[in-house]
């Protein structure tokens, strides 16, 4: 199965334990040095008022259990899980 990343990026990321929604694709990490997908990273779908989607969970590739069409299941944990802010540095 070929997949671009605009592809992964409409699917929603689900977790199997639980059936918990964790959120969209934002941005793929992959080693540059032999091509290799290393990470998914999900903006953490946060739907309170105030929420502005500014941190985001990165799932290992070997966490992903399985692409399907509508959504990626993934075998991780809650405390597993670790998010990292998208806020962007000033150069």
């Amino acid at each position: 199965m070929v997949l671009s990343v605009a592809t992964l990026k409409s699917k929603d990321v689900v977790r199997l334990c639980d059936g918990k929604s964790l959120g969209c694709v934002s941005d793929i990490r992959f080693d540059g040095c032999n091509g290799c997908v290393l990470a998914l990273c999900v903006l953490i779908d946060d739907k309170s008022l105030f929420s502005f989607g500014g941190e985001e969970i990165v799932i290992p590739w070997s966490k992903i259990h399985c692409i399907g069409e509508d959504v990626i299941l993934v075998n991780i944990k809650e405390e597993e899980c670790h998010t990292e802010s998208k806020k962007r540095k000033k150069r």
